[in-house]
């Protein structure tokens, strides 16, 4: 089981509609009945998004993603825990019908990891949305 905080704050900025939003959430975890506990997370997100012509509209977002070291038995699980920054710019569109298309490009900018992991490279997500 784990606990999740969340602060949020979104803006505008003068008339040429930019707009700016920061975000900044916290995962505690706590131990499993097998003595073992993920570690803990902490992201914090700062987007500025914009019209760019008729329907079209882009933003670019910066991520930190930071997550401390797994325990198990009281001791520090070896290959956990990391921190990356991710630099994602990304385009929206708003279709008629309501249902916007957009994609994404998510650069990882810095990547740490503890020991040998696994770590995330570029990745690009497109999609539609509806809100119901």
């Amino acid at each position: 089981m784990g606990f999740v905080g969340t602060l949020q704050q979104t803006g505008r900025i003068g008339p040429l509609g930019l707009g700016w939003s920061v975000a900044a959430s916290y995962q505690a975890n706590t131990r499993s009945d097998l003595d073992y506990r993920f570690g803990n997370a902490a992201i914090l997100t700062l987007n500025l998004s914009r019209p760019v012509a008729g329907r079209l509209s882009a933003s670019l977002q910066g991520k930190l993603f930071h997550q401390t070291r797994s325990v198990y038995l009281a001791h520090d699980v070896p290959s956990t825990g990391m921190t990356f920054f991710y630099l994602t710019p990304a385009l929206h569109v708003d279709v008629p019908g309501g249902v916007p298309a957009y994609g994404y490009l998510q650069l990882p900018a810095y990547r740490y990891v503890n020991d040998m992991q696994l770590a995330p490279r570029a990745a690009f997500l497109t999609g539609l949305s509806k809100t119901f």
